[in-house]
């Protein structure tokens, strides 16, 4: 992949030296970002052709498969309470302000396991 971004870079903007000032521009902020960010992670990989292409779809796959299980866990814990409560509550989880049991992440794992 590392490829076709200079090749894009050099269709782009024609120019040798346009192509590499942008391209280490690209780097810098992968290499950046990366140690914050999670996409700047995936992207840099993906550059380097270290993870295949489709990584980001099965993650994002994951990660609603995760968020769909924790909103099923805790309409059973709350069947009473409104939507805006469950979606704070899930935001809490997922942010680290709420910490919940471990019934909870094998009931994840348990989802997941089959992607």
């Amino acid at each position: 992949m590392e490829e076709y971004m200079y090749t894009f870079l050099n269709q782009r903007y024609g120019l040798r030296s346009l192509t590499i000032s942008h391209a280490a521009s690209i780097i810098k902020a992968i290499k950046q970002y990366s140690t914050d960010d999670f996409e700047a992670l995936q992207f840099g990989k993906m550059l380097r052709s270290n993870i295949p292409e489709s990584y980001p779809l099965l993650v994002n796959q994951l990660k609603k498969a995760a968020a769909d299980q924790v909103k099923h866990w805790l309409w059973e814990k709350h069947p009473s309470k409104n939507e805006p409560f469950i979606l704070d509550q899930q935001e809490k989880i997922f942010s680290g302000q709420l910490h919940v049991d471990g019934g909870l992440y094998s009931r994840i794992l348990n989802a997941v396991d089959g992607y």
